[in-house]
């Protein structure tokens, strides 16, 4: 993690698919849910001292640029993305706790692997609205 990270400890990633997360007990994220796009990122914002109304506001900044609302988000610690070696990278734009979750393999046995694993490390959240 790079210098002046450490201090975070809470992570989300929002979910805009309903097919990317399991809704009936027990609910938690599928391994879509976490998987990277092209370039072997994963969108995320470290939601440390937020309010829950506040991490769905800088969700729905994120979700304008596709015109979407996310549906949930997965909850998770430093700890998980540490021990699934990936590396966080700031991104702040369109917000300053935005990041990407780096480090990604290029083989997909590999990635569905890691997404595995954060999802059974993470905590799913569904929006109340």
């Amino acid at each position: 993690m790079p210098a002046g990270q450490a201090q975070y400890s809470l992570w989300a990633r929002f979910i805009f698919q309903s097919g990317h997360y399991r809704k009936l007990a027990p609910a938690q994220p599928k391994p879509n849910a976490f998987l990277p796009g092209p370039l072997l990122k994963t969108s995320a914002i470290w939601r440390d001292a937020l309010s829950d109304q506040e991490i769905w506001e800088i969700g729905d900044l994120l979700g304008s640029e596709r015109q979407q609302q996310p549906k949930a988000r997965a909850d998770l610690e430093t700890a998980a993305i540490s021990e699934a070696n990936l590396t966080v990278e700031p991104d702040p734009v369109p917000h300053p706790r935005h990041f990407n979750l780096c480090g990604w393999p290029a083989e997909k046995d590999e990635q569905k692997a890691i997404a595995m694993f954060l999802c059974a490390n993470s905590s799913l959240v569904e929006r109340k609205n």
